[in-house]
Formats: C-alpha cells, sequence, structure tokens
C-alpha cells in the first residue's frame, strides 16, 4: 500500500508541477505580448509624429510658395490669390518653385497661362 501512496502522491506533485509550468507560461506570453502591444504603439505614435511633422513642414512649405507668388503676382498684375489656389493648388513644390523664379520675370497674365500651357501634366 505504501508504494501505491508514493506513486500517487508522485502523480500529484508531477501534475501540480505540469499546471505551475503551464501558468507560468501563459503568464509570460501575456506579458510579452503586452510589453508588445505597448512597444508597437510607442513605434506606431512615434513613427505618426515624425509623418505628420514632415506633412506638416511640405503644406507649410507649398502654402509658402503660394503666398509668395501671389505677392509677386498680385504687384505685377491684378491676379486674386483664389485665382492662384485654383490653378495651382494641385502642383507640387518643385513646380511651385519654378513658377516663383519666373514670376520674377512676367509682366502680363499672359506670360502666367504661358508658364502653365508650358508646365502641363504629361499625357493632357
Amino acid at each position: 500500500m505504501s508504494a501505491d501512496k508514493e506513486f500517487i502522491d508522485l502523480l500529484n506533485k508531477n501534475e501540480v508541477d505540469r499546471i505551475i509550468a503551464q501558468r507560468a507560461n501563459a503568464e509570460a506570453l501575456r506579458d510579452a505580448r503586452d510589453e508588445g502591444k505597448a512597444e508597437g504603439k510607442a513605434e506606431g505614435k512615434a513613427e505618426g509624429k515624425a509623418e505628420g511633422k514632415a506633412e506638416g513642414k511640405a503644406e507649410g512649405t507649398r502654402q509658402a510658395l503660394l503666398s509668395s507668388i501671389h505677392t509677386v503676382l498680385s504687384r505685377k498684375m491684378s491676379i486674386t490669390r483664389d485665382s492662384l489656389v485654383d490653378r495651382l493648388s494641385h502642383r507640387p513644390s518643385s513646380e511651385l518653385e519654378a513658377l516663383l523664379a519666373a514670376a520674377l520675370d512676367f509682366t502680363s497674365p499672359a506670360d502666367l497661362e504661358a508658364w502653365e500651357n508650358s508646365h502641363l501634366p504629361r499625357g493632357s
């Protein structure tokens, strides 16, 4: 009988050890998942902040270019800001920079139209 009791005690101890190991494993997995989520969230937040900053800087540059173009053209000819925004809002910053440089030499609205026609998107 004593051997049976020892065998049952050993089985119970092994079962308890197995349950403890399973729970420890599950807890470690939960902790790792939570840590991974927190790291991912922090990285995503940092990336989003950097993207937002870059987009804001690019939009600020575009607005400054449009404002400068308006200033130059409104002094040389009567072109409204609204008409410029409608005509130029789709243009990339590189074209707006080129237009600003060219606008210094414009003498009439025809010069702006000629510039626009010479810078039509390909396929138009």
